[in-house]
């Protein structure tokens, strides 16, 4: 007998239904995974929505985690999206599997199935380009998920995926043990696929790059928490590799990829918040250059418009080996010696956003150390109180300069949890900065992360 949980739905962003499905789309039986078949068809379908969410119980009693033992759930055929079991496939012989194809090698969840295991599966499958037309190219992986941040989901694409979906089946192959998968649901939100109460999330944006196609960046979507498309110059591009940092625990799921660029003039690309940020805002971000001429950085708010080397009035940059910097003074202020060449800089900023033009306060650390899970005595490089320089975050633009200027990661919260978003870490209250306004924001609730689990 299926058994339902009491949920409180809340719209998240982008990744809200686009036409008039109801919340729940489906829920089929239960399934012991001992064979191949259909399971039936997608009710009202097909199905052509912007977004599908799965969730589901894998439920695995008795037996061992065999090497390719699989068991999955599939849209339309067996070879199409799956989502489920393939038994130490994955990096690190990992398990739980999201995948566009057969020959897909999809992406797998950093979790380790274990046996006996009851795991909760989420997948979110979705189109980057809007319209009944384009294909489903972003399938993301959650185990156990307690909030659609916590933790970060794993993410495969393939920019040629089918368009509509109209049946789900289940496929076995190297069956062993009696897996079953339990409370299959098909709904449009995150809360009923995981089957959790999610408090208000946090707005948060990621940008990594790591969901894209390589080469040039404009017209490309993905991303989280963001709208439309990126925008500006055709120059920047995506180029293969990740930027890293060990100074914090912070990852980047999917295929590793940054934002270069091979021009000689400083470009930016543009994206919106999909939710306007205000009040206590975090935001992180890695930047590099390769040579004394590289120029990378980030803009707040910016003119989207040519000439695309305006930097507008808040922006933060590392030109060269020195760190540029203007929160709406109208004059960039320079700390020298930050980088060496070919040395990836953490940039950590907390803003107190105000509004109504009333002073905002800002904070910006300079690779803080967080590998002991702290801010520890990290003294902040750039203190400022005392101008307003955003009534609202409401986009953003990367710039790159001259081909040898590099930006990754970029992270951006406000809210709860809005510092572990941005940083994999949670910060102890008693090591939070207490100054000026930033204080009276509540800070203390970022060490008050809650969870929630299957019911």
């Amino acid at each position: 007998m299926k058994t339902r949980h009491v949920l409180l739905t809340i719209a998240l962003g982008s990744l809200l239904a686009t036409s008039g499905w109801a919340t729940i789309i489906w829920e089929p039986d239960d399934q012991t995974m001992n064979t191949t078949a259909t399971i039936g068809a997608i009710p009202g379908g097909p199905y052509t929505d912007d977004v599908l969410y799965i969730g589901f119980d894998a439920v695995w009693p008795s037996g061992a985690v065999g090497s390719n033992e699989f068991y999955v759930l599939w849209f339309d055929a067996d070879s199409s999206q799956n989502i489920g079991i393939k038994g130490d496939q994955g990096p690190g012989g990992t398990d739980y599997l999201v995948r566009h194809r057969s020959s897909d090698s999809g992406a797998y969840s950093p979790t380790q199935a274990t046996v006996p295991s009851t795991v909760r599966m989420v997948g979110l499958l979705e189109k980057t380009v809007s319209g009944a037309g384009q294909p489903y190219d972003r399938f993301s992986v959650w185990v156990n998920p307690a909030s659609p941040v916590s933790p970060s989901p794993a993410v495969t694409t393939n920019h040629g995926g089918d368009t509509s979906l109209t049946t789900l089946g289940k496929r076995v192959a190297n069956n062993n043990d009696p897996v079953l998968f339990q409370n299959i649901v098909l709904a449009t939100t995150f809360e009923e696929a995981a089957q959790i109460a999610v408090i208000p999330p946090s707005t948060y944006v990621a940008a990594d790059f790591n969901d894209l196609a390589l080469g040039q960046l404009q017209g490309q979507a993905g991303g989280t928490g963001l709208v439309g498309q990126w925008s500006g110059s055709n120059q920047p591009s995506v180029y293969s590799g990740d930027l890293t940092s060990p100074l914090y625990p912070k990852t980047q799921p999917g295929t590793p990829q940054h934002l270069s660029h091979s021009a000689t003039n400083p470009r930016h690309e543009f994206r919106s918040l999909f939710t306007p940020m205000t009040d206590e805002v975090w935001l992180s971000v890695l930047l590099s250059n390769t040579a004394a001429s590289g120029r990378s950085g980030l803009s707040l708010n910016p003119p989207t418009v040519t000439p695309f080397d305006d930097q507008g009035t808040v922006f933060i940059e590392l030109r060269g080996t020195d760190f540029a910097y203007d929160f709406g003074t109208g004059s960039e202020t320079i700390i020298p010696s930050v980088a060496a060449t070919d040395e990836t800089l953490l940039v950590l900023i907390q803003m107190a956003l105000n509004g109504g033009g009333a002073v905002d306060d800002v904070r910006l650390w300079l690779d803080p150390d967080l590998t002991d899970g702290t801010l520890g005595n990290d003294t902040p490089s750039v203190v400022q109180t005392d101008v307003h320089f955003l009534d609202a975050l409401n986009h953003f633009g990367a710039f790159v300069y001259n081909g040898s200027s590099n930006v990754d990661a970029i992270y951006i919260s406000n809210g709860e949890t809005a510092f572990t978003d941005v940083t994999g870490v949670e910060l102890p209250e008693q090591l939070i900065p207490e100054p000026a306004s930033l204080a009276l924001l509540g800070l203390g609730a970022l060490a008050l992360r809650r969870r929630r689990g299957v019911n």
